[in-house]
């Protein structure tokens, strides 16, 4: 939760059964405790609290249990400067980690991981002699409020990527950039590779998008004066022309639009600005876990939203792509046309069509049990991991998920199909046919095809 929509107050609810029974039970927050350092508040202390509208529990690191990521930032919504005592200006910001022990120990426990190449967290103060934020420490990190998880390079781990931007005034951070990409190396390490996976281009200006895109600026954008605006909150700042601040991203999808059996992902601009007009970004995967921008004429992605999803909604094996509309959530709408949401059909262009593909959704279990279960192709004969799907209910922003896997295979028409469930049971299928819709029966381990009308 955000310090000026209320209090910076992060829980992790763990149910608790009466006498091994849902009924009667009740939910505790572990936060504050011992048994998950450092997480929780709110404290009114700013070298602890910290906000963000993002968690993610992921199994990061294949042992079958949940850890915990929280993503956070710096968002100054006032217009006078932030000179208070507790500030929350002077909040953390940065990427938190924590490692779930459970497989390890035996015993229901966080450890809170700092030194892994993913975790990082750092600190702004006011300086009245300079009047702007400037970083309390030598310590940076980014504050990048929004992060999502695929596994891009089917390696079957989950890599990450945190996206956020905007302009520097009203989301400060020690690091400004506005996205980071992480390839998770095992056992709970990760290696920073914006720039050697392609995604840097995130990090652009409007006016470098605009340029990509072949788009001509606004004539607001050609007038603007920076010598007119007033940065109140921080008036040591420059102000700039808005045309030079990064996209303002919040939320990101991990899906195989092409089904060449490697996940591609579309970026999402909330924007609300007259003289910006936005849009989403497609990123292709090259097919070695980095990745290639799309201009519109190939994404076909005009308009953009606050947040999206993929899902195959006609059944032909191709994921379509929903956009929602929540202007009023980042500021003044631009056009009333931004308050309708929007759905992109995928056209199966470029050889998408051609690919094999495989849905699968799961019976036989709940979906308490499902969640957080990893779901692996591989080709036959040679094993070859052909992917690797994490099951959970909140891969994006705003936004829930079914509980099923969608690949992408390619020219390979038939594989195994492995399902591993949180505390590490697996459930195996061999030779199963590509181009259809599958319910695997985890209490049977039998599958069998979706008819769909």
């Amino acid at each position: 939760m955000n310090a000026f929509e209320g209090l910076p107050k992060s829980a992790l609810l763990v149910f608790q059964p009466k006498d091994g029974k849902f009924a009667g039970g009740r939910f505790t927050d572990i936060g504050g405790t011992d048994l998950i350092p450092d997480f929780g508040g709110f404290y009114h202390d700013s070298a602890r609290d910290k906000a963000g509208p993002n968690l993610a529990l992921r199994d990061i690191d294949n042992d079958g249990d949940l850890d915990l990521i929280q993503s956070t930032h710096v968002l100054l919504v006032f217009s006078q400067p932030p000179t208070l005592p507790y500030s929350p200006a002077e909040y953390r910001h940065g990427i938190f980690n924590w490692r779930n022990l459970l497989a390890e120990s035996g015993r229901f426990q966080f450890e809170k991981v700092t030194d892994n190449g993913f975790a990082c967290e750092a600190r702004l103060r006011y300086d009245r002699n300079v009047e702007r934020l400037v970083p309390m420490t030598e310590a940076r990190a980014p504050g990048l409020p929004y992060l999502f998880f695929g596994d891009v390079n089917n390696d079957g781990l989950l890599d990450a990527l945190a996206v956020g931007g905007g302009d520097p005034f009203n989301r400060p951070a020690t690091e400004d950039v506005g996205a980071r990409f992480w390839y998770n190396r095992g056992g709970f390490r990760f290696e920073e590779a914006t720039a050697k996976s392609g995604l840097v281009r995130l990090n652009q200006s409007y006016r470098e998008w605009f340029a990509f895109f072949d788009a001509a600026p606004s004539d607001a954008i050609k007038a603007f004066n920076p010598a007119a605006r007033k940065i109140r909150s921080q008036p040591g700042l420059t102000p700039k022309n808005p045309f030079d601040n990064r996209s303002l991203y919040s939320d990101a999808v991990f899906a195989d639009f092409n089904n060449d059996g490697w996940l591609d992902i579309v970026v999402f601009d909330r924007l609300e600005s007259p003289a910006i007009e936005t849009r989403s970004f497609l990123f292709l995967n090259r097919g070695d876990g980095t990745f290639e921008p799309q201009p519109t004429t190939i994404s076909g992605l005009n308009g953009t939203g606050i947040c999206g999803a993929a899902s195959d909604l006609n059944n032909d094996g191709l994921l379509d792509l929903i956009i929602a509309a929540d202007p009023d959530n980042t500021g003044v709408a631009s056009d009333p046309r931004r308050y309708e949401s929007m759905v992109f059909m995928n056209a199966g262009t470029r050889g998408a069509r051609e690919n094999h593909w495989l849905r699968v959704r799961f019976s036989g279990v709940s979906d308490a049990q499902l969640l957080g279960a990893s779901v692996e192709v591989r080709e036959p004969g040679t094993n070859r991991l052909l992917g690797m799907r994490g099951i959970y209910s909140n891969q994006g922003y705003k936004s829930s998920s079914a509980l099923e896997a969608h690949f992408g295979l390619g020219k390979i028409g038939r594989v195994n199909l492995e399902v591993r469930l949180p505390g590490g049971r697996k459930v195996k299928v061999a030779n199963v046919a590509a181009d259809r819709y599958l319910d695997l029966n985890l209490k049977e381990g039998t599958a069998r095809k979706v008819e769909v009308k």
